[in-house]
C-alpha cells in the first residue's frame, strides 16, 4: 500500500505544507519522478527522486493558524497588531482568509505537529525545547557591562521521514511544486500565465485571499506569489 505524504504551505512573513496519510477535500495527489532538480533550480540539491507527494491546495489561513494560537493560548503574537505601522499583524492579514505570515520556522514546526495531533497522526517533528515569543529575535542587549548582538538560539529540530503527519517540503520538493511537477515542467505551463498578476500579488504588503489566482498545473494554488514559505532544507 502506497505511503501516502501530505505537504503543508507555512509562510515566515508564513504558509505551509501538509504531509499526512489520508485524502481530504483540500489536497491534491502529486506524482513523483526521477529528476535532477540542480537542472532547473541551481540552487536545489543533487537528490534525483522526487517522492509521490499528497499537498495542501491552499496555503495556510490566518484564521487556520488562529486556531493553533487558541489552542495554545498563545497570544503574543496578535500583539504585534498593537506596535502600529505598515507590518503588523492586522494590516499583513486582513481578512480570516488571508495567507498566514509573522510565523518562525519553530512555529511553523509546531503548527504541523499540532496539526497531526488534530486529525490523528503522527506528528513529523522531534523538538527538543521552546523559543519564546519575542518581537525581535536579533537584538542588541548588555551581558556582563558589554553589549552584544543576542540571538535567541533555535531549539533542536528533528524529522522523522517515517511519520505520516503534516510537514514542511523539502527544497527540491518546494521547487518540483512550484514548477508544477513533472508535467507542469514538460510543457512549461508558466510561459502561458500573465506574470503582471503574480507580481501584483508577491509584491503587496499584505498576504491575499487564497486560491485568488489561478492554480498551476497540478491544481496547487498561490505557491508562485502571495508570501513565502517556510521549507525543510
Amino acid at each position: 500500500m502506497l505511503k501516502k505524504s501530505f505537504l503543508i504551505f507555512l509562510y515566515f512573513s508564513i504558509s505551509v505544507l501538509i504531509y499526512a496519510s489520508d485524502t481530504k477535500t483540500n489536497e491534491v495527489y502529486v506524482k513523483g519522478s526521477n529528476i535532477n532538480m540542480q537542472e532547473y533550480i541551481k540552487f536545489c540539491d543533487k537528490t534525483k527522486k522526487i517522492k509521490n507527494l499528497y499537498v495542501q491546495k491552499y496555503e495556510v489561513t490566518r484564521k487556520e493558524f488562529e486556531e493553533y494560537l487558541d489552542y495554545s493560548q498563545y497570544s503574543m503574537l496578535r500583539q504585534y497588531s498593537k506596535t502600529g505601522g505598515l507590518f503588523t499583524y492586522d494590516n499583513l492579514m486582513p481578512y480570516p482568509d488571508c495567507a498566514a505570515v509573522l510565523i518562525t520556522f519553530y512555529d511553523a514546526c509546531k503548527y504541523c505537529n499540532w496539526r497531526s495531533e488534530q486529525e490523528g497522526y503522527e506528528p513529523a517533528y522531534d523538538i527538543q525545547g521552546e523559543l519564546p515569543f519575542e518581537l525581535n529575535y536579533f537584538q542588541w542587549k548588555q551581558e556582563n557591562g558589554e553589549w552584544i548582538y543576542y540571538v535567541l538560539k533555535m531549539p533542536e529540530i528533528r524529522l522523522n521521514e517515517k511519520a505520516n503527519g503534516y510537514r514542511l517540503p523539502t527544497i527540491n520538493e518546494y521547487f518540483y511544486l512550484l514548477l508544477g511537477g513533472q508535467e507542469g515542467i514538460d510543457n512549461k505551463w508558466w510561459e502561458e500565465i500573465d506574470i503582471t498578476k503574480y507580481e501584483f500579488f508577491a509584491n503587496s504588503h499584505f498576504t491575499n485571499k487564497v486560491g485568488s489566482l489561478k492554480a498551476n498545473p497540478l491544481g496547487v494554488y498561490d505557491i508562485f506569489s502571495n508570501a513565502p514559505e517556510w521549507i525543510w532544507a
